[in-house]
């Protein structure tokens, strides 16, 4: 887990749907399958306005880190 955090799968799933409303994400369902039980399979993936979206975040984000005094926690 990158975080360290414990997500729960409704926080999981209502963050997808949010991403899919905006279209960043696009979703499918597979066919039934029995290894399932009968259900289907939800896939996601990232659309070309979602993945622009993802870089300007990344801008902006290395700008922030970029401009901050180096925080050092060494007390020497």
């Amino acid at each position: 887990d990158a975080t360290s955090q414990d997500w729960s799968v409704g926080a999981i799933y209502d963050s997808l749907e949010r991403l899919t409303n905006w279209e960043y994400l696009t979703s499918q369902q597979s066919d039934p399958t029995p290894e399932r039980g009968g259900k289907r399979k939800r896939f996601y993936q990232i659309t070309e306005d979602g993945m622009m979206a993802l870089n300007e975040l990344r801008k902006v984000q290395d700008t922030l880190w970029t401009s901050l005094p180096n925080l050092s926690t060494d007390t020497n």
